[in-house]
């Protein structure tokens, strides 16, 4: 595989990333239970579900860019 298919395969498998993370992250939005603001673990962190997804999706679009 040459260069430049590679790079295309990573640009659109992060693409093909973020959307999914923003999906998942939409979908949590409007589920029941506040899902978005509980605890990332059951050790009662003050990092949320929400706070992790997001920093997957700040990430993901920094690689993508």
């Amino acid at each position: 595989m040459n260069t430049q298919n590679t790079t295309n395969l990573h640009s659109d498998t992060l693409s093909d990333l973020l959307c999914d993370a923003i999906d998942i992250r939409n979908a949590l939005r409007f589920s029941k239970g506040n899902v978005l603001n509980k605890s990332k673990d059951n050790d009662d962190s003050a990092t949320t579900i929400g706070d992790c997804l997001n920093n997957i999706i700040e990430t993901l679009e920094e690689l993508y860019n």
